[in-house]
C-alpha cells in the first residue's frame, strides 16, 4: 500500500476487509491524498487504533485512541532527516497521566494480540543501551556521527539502473496562464 493512494486501497479492501489497523507517528488523514475518503476508509475497518500525542483527523476517524509521550517525555537516542548525527535525548518534563511511550503500547498491543514476546520490547531501554553503547561510551555522550552511515552518501553509485543521480524523469512544463490569474505563485530558493 502506499502513500498516495491508501484511501483507495484500503477501501477495495474487500476479500478479506481489513479487521484491524494500528496507526502510530502518522496522521495520514492529513497527511496523504484524499482526506475524506481516507477517514471514511478508516472508519470502515473493523477496528481502527491510533496512537498519538494529539487528537488528530486521523484520531477522529479510530475506533480507539491511545494517548502518547511527546519527545521531551522520554529517554531516548534520536536522530533526523536531515543529517546524519545521532543525540541522547533525556526526559526534561514527566508525561501526562495516562501517555505511554509507543514501545510500551506495541508491547502490550502485541500481548493482547497473542503474539509471541519481542526480546527488544521485553526492555527497550535495555535493548536501546545495549546497541547504542559503542556510540556513546562517554559518562555524559556528545551528539555524533550514525556510524552506520557512509560518510559520504552514495559515493560510488545511486540505486538507480545506470548507477547515476537521477534528478527528474523529465523538463517540468511551464505553468499555463489563466484567464483572471495573472501572476503565478513560485518559491525558489534564495540565498538571501
Amino acid at each position: 500500500v502506499a502513500a498516495p493512494t491508501l484511501a483507495r486501497d484500503l477501501a477495495a479492501l474487500a476479500d478479506p476487509p481489513p479487521r484491524y489497523l494500528s496507526i502510530a507517528c502518522a496522521n495520514p488523514v492529513t497527511q496523504y491524498a484524499d482526506s475524506a475518503a481516507l477517514a471514511r476508509a478508516l472508519r470502515g475497518c473493523g477496528f481502527c487504533v491510533v496512537a498519538d500525542a494529539f487528537f488528530t483527523d486521523t484520531a477522529r476517524a479510530a475506533d480507539l485512541f491511545l494517548p502518547v509521550q511527546l519527545m521531551l517525555e522520554a529517554n531516548d537516542v534520536v536522530g533526523s532527516y536531515q543529517h546524519h548525527h545521532l543525540a541522547v535525548a533525556r526526559r526534561v518534563v514527566e508525561p501526562p497521566e495516562g501517555a505511554r511511550d509507543d514501545l510500551a503500547l506495541l508491547r502490550e498491543l502485541g500481548r493482547r494480540a497473542g503474539l509471541p514476546e519481542d526480546p527488544l520490547l521485553a526492555d527497550p531501554a535495555a535493548a536501546l543501551a545495549r546497541m547504542t553503547a559503542p556510540w556513546f561510551e562517554d559518562s555524559e555522550p556528545a551528539p555524533r556521527r550514525n556510524p552506520t552511515q557512509p560518510e559520504v552518501p552514495f559515493a560510488t553509485r545511486f540505486s538507480t539502473p545506470s548507477g547515476k543521480a537521477r534528478l527528474a524523469g523529465a523538463l517540468p512544463t511551464a505553468p499555463l496562464p489563466r484567464a483572471g490569474y495573472p501572476l503565478t505563485f513560485l518559491t525558489p530558493s534564495s540565498r538571501r
